[in-house]
């Protein structure tokens, strides 16, 4: 009889152990706590079983009689069995409500310490063994087995017991009689806890395990330990097979996702190549029109200039005037053509850049060299701040920080009152970059267009007093360059006080900077294309005054842009044939998860720390890479041209390397 016990213990232990160490699946989500408790119900009742086979064995119990101890794990697992019954049938989230449970549980809670604190003596084993099977036992096993049933029975009801059967009726059809099976088998397991000890107190003289075996031949306990057997075995195989199944629908989710997302790259690539061609369009026309409107532009020019002052055609007063007018025309519109120049070769890939360390103090005096006579006519005061050190040495291209400032001086002088006064000033910042600013004492520009003030096209004036001068585009390739030299652009201005256009560009010293310089190309117009841009997100992190919403947005671009170039570049090898497809793709694979699992970090924790690692890692690669693995991308290129390939690869190539 003790092994029987034992096995009879191990079966309930087995199915607590089950249903509390594995999770239950997501589409019973809402019914993990009635398991749970089913769970515990199973652990407390394995340890009473073990307890009454242990006093049959004649194990030495520290009171004569065990009873206290016994009853207090059965009476236990039988009260969380009852709070589990009802958490099955109540409506969803009903059973956490304490007044659906106060009436058990506060019963549950008197009969535990009444008989765990010796009261049983006084009664023995009388009202412990009704109260315990006929009142508390027997009800919830039968509320645990209609749960059961309910879900493996039906596919909606109103009550939290079927709320979830649409989903397992279409997730798991073949594991649902599992369910009925175990609902069968602990509802008769619930029959057997009336067949008892043979009491004298009714209901006992009449239904107890004495009539059982008298009945049927065979011990209570025997169909007890096999329907608890069949209860561990069928639960296990339930939580096995239902698991296994939301784990194959998982899969395929995932894997239509993924499909899903593919074409949408796909879709996506076609539509930014698109985009990417048409711009590419629009440069080479910029491009080709401000050549071809130059030749003429410069003779009509020339010619007017020669009109005016050829000795031996002296014009007249009125001719003089007229001659003036179409040589401010054509050097207007000469200008407005060199800018279209810039735009166009900036945004073409085509602006060579020579940087060396520089000293700004001469580039300044340079500048306001060309720039005073200019505000002669209005009477300009111009004002400087002191250098804060000997030398502030920049890493820049000479000719195009020129170009920057002179447009700055040029506006500050264009849009300001006569009178008036430019203020140049320069500071170094903490994160190793020299700014410079232009001040005026302009009109001012409105708020709600400063934002705009370096897209093209767009004038500064707001007042009708200024004349409208220059082509709007200055500001625009501004921008653009000091984009290309690392640095950062921007302006503040107050209406009727003045305006300030600033600019910074990274220290000598400063070696976290990226500057695209000719020898990081490929050759490859797409790759290189992706590659600036990583540069300039790469960059645009390097400044202290951002705020931790704009890092995000820079970080989460960067992630972005990385996931798509390393698809590009991947799909351009693969239509190449390039031999090394294999373990560039590893390589990408491996960055793009360094990549991903550093910026995780900086979403945990935004720390100046996770920035730089961030940083750090992408400028390694970005050099790195760039030089060494992509760079064999050029060399096939150029190797295959001058071998025989088909037709259809030979233009590939022939393309690839025209438009690198």
């Amino acid at each position: 009889m003790a092994g029987l016990y034992f096995f009879y213990g191990l079966s309930f232990f087995v199915l607590g152990l089950v249903l509390l160490i594995r999770d239950v699946p997501n589409s019973l989500i809402g019914l993990r706590a009635p398991f749970r408790l089913f769970g515990c119900f199973g652990l407390l009742h394995s340890v009473n079983e073990w307890l009454v086979m242990a006093h049959i064995a004649g194990f030495p119990f520290p009171q004569a009689y065990p009873g206290p101890t016994i009853s207090f794990f059965g009476g236990a697992s039988f009260l969380v069995l009852l709070i589990a019954g009802l958490s099955f049938i109540l409506p969803d989230n009903e059973w956490r409500k304490t007044k659906h449970l106060l009436l058990p549980t506060t019963l549950g809670a008197i009969w535990l310490v009444l008989f765990f604190g010796g009261i049983s003596e006084i009664f023995p084993a009388t009202l412990d063994d009704i109260f315990s099977r006929w009142v508390i036992g027997a009800p919830g096993t039968f509320l645990v087995g209609i749960g059961l049933l309910s879900i493996g029975s039906h596919s909606t009801a109103n009550s939290k017991a079927f709320s979830f059967k649409g989903a397992i009726e279409t997730r798991s059809l073949r594991y649902k009689p599992a369910l009925r099976i175990a609902g069968a088998a602990i509802c008769l397991y619930g029959l057997s806890t009336f067949f008892g000890p043979a009491l004298d107190v009714f209901p006992a003289t009449i239904i107890n395990a004495e009539i059982f075996e008298n009945l049927f031949g065979v011990a209570v306990q025997v169909p007890r330990t096999i329907l608890a057997f069949i209860l561990a075995v069928v639960m296990v195989f339930w939580l096995r097979g239902l698991q296994k199944v939301e784990f194959e629908e998982m899969e395929n989710t995932i894997q239509t996702r993924t499909k899903e997302l593919h074409v949408l790259n796909e879709n996506l690539n076609n539509a930014l190549q698109m985009a990417e061609r048409a711009n590419q369009a629009k440069s080479d026309f910029l491009a080709s029109m401000s050549h071809e409107l130059r030749t003429p532009l410069n003779a009509i020019l020339g010619f007017a200039q020669f009109v005016k002052i050829d000795p031996q055609n002296p014009l007249a007063a009125r001719q003089h005037e007229n001659i003036d007018h179409i040589i401010d025309g054509g050097e207007h519109l000469l200008e407005l053509v060199n800018d279209l120049l810039d735009l166009a070769r900036i945004e073409a890939d085509r602006v060579e850049l020579s940087i060396r360390e520089l000293d700004i103090s001469d580039i300044i005096n340079d500048c306001l060299t060309l720039a005073k006579p200019l505000g002669s006519d209005k009477s300009i005061r111009w004002e400087t701040s002191p250098s804060t050190s000997p030398a502030n040495l920049v890493r820049s291209d000479k000719m195009r920080l020129k170009q920057v400032l002179i447009n700055f001086l040029s506006n500050a002088i264009k849009y300001n009152r006569k009178n008036g006064s430019i203020r140049l000033d320069q500071k170094i910042t903490p994160t190793g970059f020299l700014r410079v600013s232009v001040t005026d004492t302009g009109y001012g520009i409105p708020r709600e267009k400063l934002k705009d003030v370096f897209n093209m096209f767009q004038r500064l004036e707001h007042n009708p007093l200024v004349a409208q001068e220059g082509s709007g585009i200055g500001l625009t390739v501004s921008k653009l360059l000091i984009d290309r030299l690392g640095g950062r652009i921007g302006a503040e201005s107050t209406v009727e006080v003045g305006s300030t256009f600033w600019f910074e560009v990274p220290l000598s010293t400063n070696d976290e900077i990226v500057i695209w310089e000719n020898f990081y190309s490929i050759g490859i117009d797409a790759i290189d294309k992706d590659h600036q841009k990583l540069v300039l997100l790469l960059n645009k992190t390097a400044h202290q005054d951002l705020t931790n919403s704009e890092i995000n947005e820079i970080i989460l671009d960067l992630v972005r842009y990385t996931q798509y170039h390393f698809s590009r570049e991947e799909t351009l090898m693969e239509s190449i044939g390039f031999p090394e497809l294999n373990a560039h793709r590893k390589q990408h694979w491996q960055l793009l998860k360094a990549v991903e699992q550093t910026a995780g970090n900086w979403f945990r924790q935004q720390s100046t720390e996770t920035l730089n690692e961030l940083r750090t890692l992408l400028r390694k690669w970005l050099t790195k890479h760039i030089c060494e693995s992509d760079r064999t991308i050029q060399l096939f290129i150029e190797a295959s041209k001058n071998t025989e390939q088909s037709d259809e690869k030979q233009r590939v190539f022939t393309t690839l390397s025209t438009n690198g």
